[in-house]
């Protein structure tokens, strides 16, 4: 009876306690009594190219958190994510080319707007050849060059770029490009006595690295490149030298050139005026097997001299020492 009577206490009270307790909150998905699409925010964003006019970029990735989605941008830049939490998220976005950025976007106060990211492209180098040159000459004394060409380019522009420059192994020092008369075209000419060790023939084998830095800090390192080789055995004038009057039309006339690799002559031609020499005439490309040249138009008399140098196929040069002669 006693037994009977405790039994009943105790379902009243488990009755009066479920009366009692509030309402489970509902924002649990996995509550059946939750109309969960009610819940998911829908964030709209767009990626850009840095500079104006800022071009859309298509085929990014787009990553978010929390959640850990992804998708990618359409050909208009555009992108969309439905989310089910609200508050801070991470979205992170990158492509080939350019520097991945990251952002934190609040999914409560976006609303319809779409925001923006901006992503800043990468410099690109296109192409880079590096050749010495080595001039042979009377006076004061031979000279020799490292030189450096490089196409570069950015999909900022090409005013972006704000350092262009070249290292040589572990040295610190930087030698930098000047531009050219084309847009993205830049050169480099380092004499051998600015040189870590003065001496061009060192170079051979060195890692050298070229290096491009744009506006918003973005850093490519290009190489390891290398210096083929040094030509140190230049070749020899015959004829006119040493002040011999010619005709108006001279041939000029070389002793025959051996090595093991292969090699293209070419001819140039100054004249002398007010003690300045004054290049009038070059000529490239001609066969290795030449020991001769006609000039191909009529000098007006005064003083001259030529040169005959030796090309490899990597642009290597070494150039002879001055031959002079005199039209009267």
């Amino acid at each position: 009876m006693i037994n009977s009577f405790f039994k009943i206490l105790v379902v009243i009270g488990i009755v009066i306690n479920i009366a009692c307790t509030p309402d489970a909150p509902h924002d649990n998905p996995l509550d059946p009594a939750v109309n969960f699409e009610s819940l998911r925010k829908t964030i709209r964003g767009q990626v850009l190219q840095k500079n104006a006019p800022h071009f859309p970029l298509p085929d990014c990735l787009v990553i978010i958190k929390p959640g850990q989605e992804y998708t990618y941008s359409d050909a208009n830049g555009l992108f969309t994510f439905s989310l089910t939490q609200s508050g801070m998220h991470s979205i992170t976005c990158s492509k080939d080319g350019y520097d991945s950025l990251r952002i934190s976007v609040n999914a409560d106060s976006l609303g319809d707007d779409i925001f923006r990211i901006y992503l800043n492209g990468k410099p690109i180098v296109a192409s880079v050849k590096l050749y010495s040159e080595y001039i042979d000459q009377w006076w004061p004394d031979p000279v020799a060059f490292l030189n450096a060409e490089m196409i570069a380019d950015d999909p900022d522009g090409m005013s972006d770029l704000s350092e262009i420059y070249l290292t040589i192994g572990a040295d610190s020092s930087k030698y930098n490009f000047t531009a050219t008369a084309r847009p993205d075209s830049f050169s480099l000419r380092i004499d051998q006595l600015a040189l870590p060790e003065q001496n061009i023939v060192s170079l051979v084998g060195e890692k050298i690295y070229i290096h491009l830095r744009d506006s918003s800090g973005s850093h490519i390192l290009n190489g390891p490149h290398q210096l083929v080789r040094v030509l140190n055995d230049s070749p020899l004038p015959v004829s006119p030298t040493a002040l011999e009057t010619t005709v108006s039309r001279p041939t000029f006339y070389w002793q025959s050139y051996f090595t093991a690799f292969s090699f293209t002559f070419e001819i140039s031609v100054f004249h002398i005026s007010a003690g300045i020499p004054v290049r009038i005439f070059h000529r490239r490309s001609l066969a290795p097997e030449l020991t001769q040249f006609a000039f191909p138009d009529s000098l007006t008399s005064g003083t001259y001299f030529w040169t005959v140098g030796v090309r490899d196929r990597f642009d290597d040069l070494i150039r002879s020492k001055e031959a002079s002669f005199i039209v009267p």
